[in-house]
């Protein structure tokens, strides 16, 4: 009898994990002590309340800014109750309608024509033969709703290829200004970029509803004109938020983990997180198709599949630093010299080099080593959320 009881609570356990996936996810978190976590989901224990804000977002239509937040079953959920256009939104129908039109897609050029208005820049678009992620980088001439739109997403047909027109839909893009620090230690990366028209909004990661594994995302069509970062230099001078680095101090050893992807441009060497310093210290992709790099740019490669999301994990140890990938393959990641004291950038080396074409979704930051328990909790979190290997 007491062997059936056990095994009938197992049986409602898994049950019950099964249909609320979100919530195993973040229970087993509770043994993991970061100093910094920004994340698209319920990364941490609490933190799926309907209230936790994730990030601060902008539409592009009009610049009205709202919070979104952490919704009950553990995903990104809608706009904060604070949102002066309303809460409970989602992306689309907080970003707006921008407009309506038929087109084909060759290639990375869509050929529309019937647009009800003259799409914009970063609308993200939609429609039954599209593949996502896919948003509007130019909008080439338009005459009498017609016209040519220049497109980027994943692969050398980023929105799939479209041979009879469809109508597709043009929603106005949303970027996002804030990455808020889910531990509660204030350590929020800001975007703080002010450019005139016709790209009030430029250097902003695009969120995305759906960005790589079938997950919302923070998107990086990066090139050498637009950059999309996030830095935490915002940090500074702030007096509403702590100074980094963290007051307990980033000495060696240290960790970070971010879960992102390639997506595109596999030919570019590209940062993911760099660290501002006299040593190399990052994490990005090499000039060669799948293929990533700890500590310095293009060295110390550890094969990783493009167009998939991965966690990348650095750990800084002096001589013994290294780089690993989805909790298995390991390189050396060189020599640090430094404690992690300078500001993290996401999206792009710190002179502006480098930058990511890819979906970040998650950042971790400890300050020590991670026991081979703490890797295994963290790795089976990101795997079984985010689809990693």
């Amino acid at each position: 009898m007491r062997l059936r009881a056990i095994l009938l609570a197992i049986s409602i356990a898994l049950c019950a994990a099964s249909a609320y996936a979100g919530v195993l996810y973040i229970r087993i978190h509770s043994i993991l002590t970061p100093q910094v976590v920004y994340s698209l989901r319920a990364a941490l224990l609490g933190t799926n309340n309907g209230t936790t804000a994730e990030v601060s977002a902008v539409r592009y239509s009009d610049g009205t800014a709202c919070d979104f937040v952490i919704a009950t079953s553990g995903d990104l959920g809608g706009t904060a109750a604070s949102c002066s256009v309303g809460s409970g939104l989602s992306i689309a129908a907080f970003a707006g309608t921008d407009a309506t039109a038929s087109c084909s897609i060759s290639g990375n050029v869509a050929t529309c024509s019937g647009a009800s208005s003259t799409p914009n820049a970063n609308d993200t678009i939609t429609g039954a033969g599209i593949t996502q992620p896919c948003i509007a980088t130019q909008i080439n001439t338009f005459t009498g709703g017609a016209g040519t739109i220049n497109l980027a997403g994943a692969g050398s047909s980023p929105c799939g290829t479209i041979g009879s027109a469809e109508t597709l839909t043009f929603t106005w893009g949303v970027g996002v200004h804030e990455l808020y620090d889910l531990t509660g230690n204030g350590y929020n990366s800001i975007n703080n970029t002010t450019v005139a028209p016709p790209y009030p909004f430029l250097g902003y990661f695009d969120l995305m509803p759906i960005c790589a594994n079938g997950k919302p995302g923070l998107l990086a069509a990066g090139d050498t004109q637009y950059y999309h970062f996030f830095n935490t230099l915002g940090i500074q001078g702030n007096t509403t938020q702590p100074v980094w680095p963290p007051p307990s101090g980033l000495v060696q050893p240290w960790t970070a983990v971010s879960v992102m992807g390639r997506i595109n441009e596999t030919t570019d060497a590209q940062a993911g997180v760099w660290q501002r310093s006299n040593d190399n210290v990052g994490i990005g992709f090499a000039n060669s198709a799948n293929l990533v790099w700890f500590g310095a740019t293009n060295a110390n490669t550890v094969t990783a599949s493009d167009g998939q999301l991965h966690m990348l994990q650095l750990v800084g140890n002096g001589s013994s630093s290294t780089g690993t990938v989805d909790n298995s393959a390991t390189t050396s990641a060189g020599t640090f010299s430094q404690d992690m004291g300078q500001p993290l950038w996401f999206g792009v080396e710190s002179g502006f080099n480098y930058p990511l074409y890819g979906c970040e979704t998650e950042f971790w930051l400890f300050n020590h080593a991670l026991s081979p328990a703490e890797d295994a909790t963290l790795h089976s979190s990101i795997s079984g959320y985010w689809g990693t290997p």
